[in-house]
């Protein structure tokens, strides 16, 4: 289960920052520590052979140097076990694949896409599911490395579905 991770500076007259962002399998951004977004199991539900739905973030609070963006990717629906009657493992694909671009709106824009650029490490969440839950081991330390900019063929389309958030808490 991969953590991606972008290290940037915020330009000079920088006036708003969003993240674009898709991934085979689920995902959760955060910039700086702090999640981004309420939304949770994003991208949400895909029939993976027409198309993967992509949302968009606001990075309002950027620091002027060494912003971190780290994107911490599970199963899902796309490498999980899909249904409850167990249609098995890996219904979609096996390979997790994260597809980003920060938007640095300024002077001019300052496009930062997901490339070898990016960096990648196996995180400590070691076994995830939409079902099941997920595993973690905190002891794992994270080492990083280039990540590897593959060939995947999926339509991206924007997000047009309520996003999954809480509503209530328990007591």
């Amino acid at each position: 289960h991969p953590v991606f991770r972008k290290t940037f500076d915020r330009p000079d007259n920088c006036r708003k920052a969003r993240l674009t962002i898709a991934a085979l399998g689920l995902y959760v951004p955060y910039l700086n520590g702090v999640r981004l977004g309420e939304n949770y199991l994003a991208p949400g539900m895909n029939d993976y052979d027409d198309c993967v739905r992509y949302q968009t973030y606001d990075l309002s609070g950027l620091k002027e140097k060494d912003n971190v963006l780290e994107v911490f990717v599970g199963n899902g629906w796309y490498k999980g076990r899909f249904g409850i009657d167990g249609h098995g493992d890996k219904t979609w694909g096996d390979d997790f694949c994260l597809i980003a671009e920060i938007s640095l709106y300024g002077d001019t824009l300052v496009r930062i896409p997901s490339d070898e650029t990016w960096l990648v490490s196996a995180g400590k969440v070691t076994a995830s599911g939409i079902y099941d839950g997920e595993i973690r081991d905190d002891t794992r330390e994270l080492s990083f490395h280039r990540a590897t900019v593959g060939k995947k063929n999926f339509r991206l389309v924007p997000e047009d579905s309520p996003q999954i958030t809480v509503y209530e808490e328990g007591k």
